[in-house]
């Protein structure tokens, strides 16, 4: 028998009240029969590595997915179909992509967990209106950075129009987004705000070296590129610390009027002695203890008569330090630019971008050396007395078990409800004690202030 259902149809949960119905009998079915919904209202799947495309998007009419280490998994079909494109626009190949829809069984923090799992998945990048279960996407965050895996995450929503938005689009309630961000930050998971921003992330962990640290080191032939990037990896959080005083003067050696200090300007002097840009660039990675390096080139890097110079360069410089990631800023054609890609150099036009792809790859980096959480050890709990309880009570069991409670104090009469506010020392709320009374706001049992 079929094992799972793929449903494109719309007009369920996203419509009306009749719509939900049929899709709450959808989930119904899936639970009872173990069939597992994709779906309703989605764009399907595809799995290149086997060419199997379960789904009606004209996409992969215009550009066929070659198979490869990025996968996306999106709940809306056609903005899945989107990144998808503009992914494979950008040289990323791509095995897997599934869409989930208004998700009535298979759910978009579930095909995350499927992925992770993957061994021939290495960055995920995901979009969604919302989580349907909180404890799988944790569970399939943390399997991906145990896995060494970036997971970015599209979690849109943020603004009132946006949460609105989504639930006429998959019947999704976006949810509180401080929480989304305090939940994906501590999961090891980075959340783009952009279309763009997501796809610099996936392109730039095509390496798939990850600093530990955020030491940055800035080589350039510009001094107005080197303080662009300078602002924006201030901007990142990053730490762009000076070279030490005996590299710098080594460098002065080299180039009286270079900039040593970091950014380091090798000046346009390079054009006349290509030899300079591993000679500095070494003397970064040996002596200015840098995490990872990030060039500024402009144009120069895109000529055919000095790109094959700057990048025998650029690779001579990584002899011995092969594990550091050297991102590059240049302005060249795709063929030009594969060729830098194809040595290990991902490519940006903007530097600023450079460095926001960069602060990602040592977020993910920092992240991938904490390894999977381990579960927090859990105190017994004590026995419950029987009957309602009190939410003094319910505290007082709550507390015992080890969670953090906010202090009050039972009192019995006035003066003592006195005497407690003044040892707060500042406005206190009154409620009233009753394990027989539920909602207290019903009967006037709350004063504030």
């Amino acid at each position: 028998r079929a094992k799972t259902v793929m449903i494109f149809s719309s007009g369920f949960g996203e419509m009306n009240e009749e719509g939900q119905k049929a899709q709450d009998e959808l989930t119904r079915i899936a639970r009872e029969t173990g069939v597992r919904i994709i779906g309703p209202n989605c764009l399907g799947v595809f799995n290149s590595a086997i060419n199997f495309y379960a789904t009606f998007t004209t996409t992969v009419e215009r550009v066929q997915p070659k198979p490869g280490g990025l996968a996306i998994a999106s709940q809306s079909g056609a903005y899945g179909s989107h990144i998808f494109y503009l992914a494979a626009a950008r040289g990323l190949d791509m095995s897997y992509w599934l869409t989930t829809g208004n998700e009535c069984d298979v759910h978009v923090a579930e095909a995350i967990k499927l992925l992770a799992e993957k061994e021939d998945v290495h960055t995920i990048c995901a979009y969604a209106e919302s989580i349907k279960d909180g404890d799988v996407l944790i569970e399939g965050l943390e399997i991906a950075r145990a896995n060494r895996k970036p997971v970015v995450l599209m979690k849109v929503g943020r603004s009132v129009v946006g949460a609105e938005a989504a639930s006429s689009h998959t019947a999704s309630l976006a949810g509180d987004d401080k929480v989304y961000d305090a939940i994906l930050k501590q999961a090891g998971c980075f959340r783009a705000r952009t279309t763009e921003e997501a796809l610099d992330i996936a392109y730039a962990s095509r390496p798939r070296i990850y600093p530990a640290g955020r030491r940055i080191g800035l080589v350039t032939v510009s001094g107005g590129g080197g303080v662009l990037m300078a602002d924006a990896s201030e901007d990142c959080g990053l730490d762009v610390a000076a070279m030490p005083a005996d590299a710098q003067a080594e460098m002065k050696e080299l180039v009286p009027f270079a900039a040593p200090r970091n950014p380091v300007d090798v000046t346009a002097q390079f054009f006349n002695d290509m030899t300079l840009v591993p000679r500095f660039t070494k003397l970064m990675l040996e002596k200015g203890n840098y995490d990872a390096l990030i060039g500024f080139w402009t144009s120069v890097a895109g000529s055919p008569t000095i790109s094959p110079k700057l990048r025998a360069g650029l690779v001579e410089a990584l002899q011995g330090h092969d594990r550091t990631l050297f991102i590059q800023s240049l302005v060249a054609t795709p063929e030009i630019c594969k060729e830098y890609e194809d040595e290990g150099f991902p490519c940006f036009e903007d530097p600023s971008r450079a460095v926001a792809a960069m602060a990602a790859m040592m977020f993910y980096g920092t992240e991938f050396d904490k390894g999977r959480a381990a579960a927090p050890g859990v105190p017994k709990l004590p026995p419950l007395p029987d009957g309602a309880l009190g939410e003094k009570e319910a505290k007082s069991i709550l507390a015992g078990f080890g969670l953090p409670m906010v202090e009050d104090v039972l009192v019995n009469d006035t003066e003592a409800a006195v005497a407690a506010a003044a040892k707060a020392g500042g406005p206190v709320a009154m409620k009233i004690a009753s394990p027989d009374i539920l909602y207290k706001t019903e009967v006037g049992g709350v004063r504030l202030g």
